[in-house]
């Protein structure tokens, strides 16, 4: 799904090859994309068991930030990830949520390798999605593939 124009996101030598992530033209003015994208970078660099979550990922998210009108696509291709500004491509996962809940997604508490239910953390999240701060589409059919963002995207072990 990518093509001219799309260039591969720096992060130091050789770092393309390693995590191929790649900004498409629609994205270079979305500041969430590119921060998206170092995020997952660095995730992998920092903890290369990670890697295989990135390898094994087959699926569209997007990401919609209500508060800043903000969408970003991103499309999983077994290994290789490409960040698209705004909703082009039709997803199987959606997400959308205010800014702070967007973050707070990135900060789930995981406990082998599993978000732990009983972190106050992870319990505030819950609640929010119960309350309709953070709404989640795709979930039943994509369980899986959820998970795998998930902790792909936490910052915390």
């Amino acid at each position: 799904m990518t093509g001219p124009g799309d260039r591969p996101l720096g992060g130091g030598a050789g770092a393309e090859s390693a995590v191929p992530i790649i900004l498409a033209p629609d994205a270079h003015e979305v500041g969430l994309a590119g921060m998206l994208a170092d995020l997952i970078r660095q995730s992998i660099q920092q903890n290369p068991g990670k890697r295989a979550d990135f390898d094994r990922l087959n699926t569209v998210v997007r990401i919609h930030v209500r508060d800043a009108e903000v969408t970003v696509t991103l499309v999983f291709e077994g290994g290789r990830l490409t960040l698209h500004g705004g909703a082009r491509i039709p997803a199987r996962i959606r997400i959308s949520a205010d800014s702070d809940a967007v973050l707070a997604l990135c900060m789930v508490k995981l406990v082998g390798g599993m978000p732990h239910p009983l972190h106050h953390h992870n319990r505030r999240l819950i609640r929010m999605i119960a309350r309709g701060e953070i709404h989640i589409e795709g979930i039943p059919r994509n369980p899986l593939q959820l998970l795998r963002f998930t902790r792909l995207v936490s910052v915390r072990e």
